[in-house]
């Protein structure tokens, strides 16, 4: 899969995560969910952050790879 996809995935799965762990400090279902899975939820939720932007590095650095190349090419192309 491409690093972009990746990505995008990765952080619906953390915007997922992050409205789980919202709804479960509500008062009403508080009480359900032992402490451990509120932990848990948010735990993964920054694991799955730290995913994106380990991605979202990789996509940057492509980038500039890619911007560098281009700029070699033209100094190469005017050159000739």
């Amino acid at each position: 899969m491409k690093p972009g996809v990746i990505a995008k995935l990765a952080n619906q799965c953390a915007f997922l995560y992050a409205d789980a762990l919202k709804l479960m400090q509500v008062d009403t279902v508080k009480s359900v969910w032992p402490k451990v899975a509120a932990a848990l939820c948010s735990l993964n939720c920054e694991n799955i952050c730290s995913i994106v932007l380990a991605y979202l590095c990789e996509i940057i650095y492509y980038c500039y790879w890619f911007r560098e190349f281009i700029q070699l090419l033209k100094a190469f192309s005017e050159g000739n």
